[in-house]
């Protein structure tokens, strides 16, 4: 693995053996050896392999070469991926070696998942010296996947056999190809695959149409979707749908919205007409207004979803009609819609104030979201108030947020009594909110917080909301300049009190270098570990892992305790990272605990397994069953996560986003 320099050079031949390098590599190795006598922290031999990496000779090489032998499993993959990042010769030669030896397959997958993240001449070697001669199937499905990945060209013979092959993984990368590269030659093999008996093969089969496009190929899929075959995985084909683009493509799933008698089929492809409506409105937007006026109320919700999404003109007018619909379901997506749209009709403020009286908690939260467009209204904040003492944490948590739009200087004490009252999110809300409003910060004592309003006087005002901007960041400001300003929380995000999931990534990538003495997964497992051994008594929690399954720590939140905290820390220490990257899992898996009112969700890579994998899927599915829930998402990315989706996913979900990939740590609000 050589990288080239501006003179042509390798870096490789630049760094000759020396005696300082040879006296560093036998310090490193004497450490290393003193490093394994410790089982209880693997994290440290893993770290050495690093830093014995970077001594970047041809001695160093070798010796992470016999390593590999000697290591135990744990630590033996770890060391050929350092070996990937030693620039010498010698570890290039290793790795291809490796990548030959039918001794141990799982090191020679390792190897060849190494070289395939190398440079052009580590390609070469994979794609002329070792696809071909792969005599594994599935070890040269895994070669002609990692080169498509790289965007290796000139594939297409090489698709076109796998597609044909007996082993479906291999067939099924085959295919994957054959719908990517547009092969027209292997559109018959797709068409073919669509009814094979093996699941996994039959579905990439489906995503491989998705992908080579075109009118015949969606076709193809809504009527994969009425084959009985495809019962339980209608879901996953379904999602195919929403990947249309082309003006063709768009109509074939509208004309079947219109024409089917299937309910089950138009609520799949009108679930696809939202997610492509965010692309393409002008091609949806039409169809979602006759949708609109459907007799179901799933049809109905959905069209009203994605014509808000698209912001169609004068889309209030038919909300406005729709608040007096028979339907409670449709009364609550017509205030929803409402909320996210503004520019609400005057009169239209009576009906919110009595819906936020409903008996359904759902109504009474979109009524709310809604009422906060009039801020000069006291009717409209009177009804706030009062839904300060509902039953439901979720309806006060909503009435807390309008607080802060409203900007009264009489919401001070309603605030006050909360801190005073309640447990949880709500009080941790309300302690945001003041700060919000007042520009003051007095963290969690709400004696502190009294003090200071009585020594205001029966004259003080609020300051406006730029004011009390400009307050907050200038007390931001000058802890950092006088450098106490620490990192509290979990990255940056503070913790909140009441119910909290921390939804943790452990798919395969998180086995990467994110220092020279840590993966991903031990850095953030590391940080979480912290954060929960730092966690309030008034918190409970619970963990979730994720790859592409999903596994939580407890089967509900648990208190904070100090035993619960260090079986936490000692099942995260347990771990080790493989698989893909089920986030919709991972996060309906949290948003189904009752207790939940707050989830942390950390990952590196984009969604790469579950039963939704596009951004913009995953968005939906997650806003429609969080809507009337009120759990706050914050999301923290690193790696190669596209980090504007979950900046969206935090922001559709009133929590905040942290980006690790560029900066180690910028909080975006």
């Amino acid at each position: 693995m050589k990288y080239i320099l501006a003179t042509g050079l390798a870096i490789g031949s630049l760094l000759a053996p020396c005696a300082s390098q040879q006296a560093d590599l036998k310090a490193e190795l004497l450490t290393l050896e003193v490093l394994r006598q410790n089982p209880l922290r693997p994290e440290l031999v893993n770290g050495q392999l690093y830093l014995i990496a970077q001594i970047n000779s041809d001695d160093a090489a070798k010796a992470l070469d016999k390593l590999v032998a000697k290591l135990p499993e744990t630590h033996r993959y770890i060391a050929i991926r350092a070996l990937g990042l030693n620039e010498s010769e010698e570890a290039t030669k290793a790795l291809q070696r490796m990548a030959k030896d039918r001794g141990d397959l799982r090191v020679r997958r390792q190897a060849i998942r190494v070289l395939a993240s190398g440079d052009q001449e580590d390609l070469d070697f994979l794609h002329n010296k070792r696809l071909k001669y792969e005599s594994d199937l599935r070890v040269r499905a895994l070669i002609l996947e990692l080169l498509m990945d790289r965007g290796r060209l000139n594939l297409d013979k090489a698709f076109l056999t796998a597609a044909k092959s007996k082993d479906t993984v291999y067939a099924g990368v085959g295919l994957e190809g054959i719908g990517k590269q547009k092969i027209k030659a292997g559109l018959k093999i797709i068409h073919g695959a669509l009814s094979h008996k093996d699941v996994p093969f039959r579905l990439a089969a489906y995503e491989a149409l998705a992908s080579y496009g075109g009118e015949r190929q969606y076709a193809a899929i809504i009527e994969g979707l009425q084959d009985s075959i495809n019962v339980v995985v209608r879901p996953e084909i379904s999602a195919q749908l929403q990947r249309a683009q082309t003006a063709d493509e768009v109509s074939t799933v509208i004309s079947h919205c219109m024409r089917s008698k299937d309910l089950g089929l138009i609520t799949l492809c009108v679930e696809a007409l939202v997610v492509i409506s965010a692309k393409q409105p002008q091609l949806c937007s039409d169809a979602l207004l006759e949708l609109m006026r459907s007799s179901e109320d799933k049809i109905r919700s959905l069209s009203i979803e994605g014509l808000v999404k698209i912001r169609h003109t004068g889309l209030q007018h038919f909300l406005v009609e729709f608040l007096d619909h028979s339907s409670a379901q449709t009364r609550s997506d017509a205030a929803w819609g409402l909320s996210q749209l503004g520019d609400i009709p005057p009169e239209t403020e009576i009906k919110l104030v009595k819906m936020a009286s409903s008996e359904r908690p759902s109504i009474r939260i979109q009524a709310l979201r809604a009422l906060r467009w009039f801020p000069n209204s006291n009717l409209a904040y009177q009804v706030i108030n009062d839904c300060l003492e509902d039953e439901l944490w979720a309806v006060r948590a909503t009435a807390v947020a309008s607080l802060e739009l409203f900007r009264r200087d009489e919401s001070l004490k309603p605030l006050f009594w909360l801190m005073e009252n309640e447990v949880g999110r709500v009080r941790s809300d309300a302690i945001k909110a003041l700060e919000l409003l007042t520009g003051e910060n007095f963290g969690a004592s709400v004696h502190t917080w009294k003090s200071w309003h009585a020594g205001q006087g029966d004259t003080y005002t609020l300051p406006t909301k730029e004011q009390a901007t400009v307050m907050i960041n200038a007390r931001k400001n000058k802890s950092k300049h006088n450098g106490t300003i620490a990192q509290s929380g979990y990255h940056g995000i503070a913790v909140p009190s009441g119910g909290v999931v921390f939804i943790l990534d452990i798919s395969g990538s998180m086995n990467s270098r994110f220092s020279p003495t840590e993966t991903y997964y031990q850095h953030f497992s590391n940080t979480l570990a912290e954060t929960v051994m730092a966690l309030k008594p008034d918190t409970s929690f619970n963990i979730i892992l994720f790859s592409s399954g999903v596994r939580a720590w407890k089967n509900e939140l648990a208190e904070s305790s100090e035993k619960n905290r260090l079986e936490a820390q000692a099942w995260l220490e347990k771990t080790t990272p493989g698989g893909g990257t089920n986030i919709y899992g991972a996060l309906t898996a949290a948003l189904a605990f009752e207790e939940a009112q707050t989830i942390f969700i950390m990952t590196d890579g984009s969604p790469s397994a579950g039963e939704f994998q596009m951004p913009e899927s995953i968005l939906a599915e997650i806003d429609r069953i969080n809507r009337d829930r009120f759990i706050q998402i914050n999301t923290i990315a690193a790696g190669s996560i596209r980090a504007e989706f979950l900046a969206d996913l935090a922001a559709t979900n009133g929590g905040k986003a942290v980006d690790m990939r560029k900066n180690k740590g910028k909080l975006n609000n």
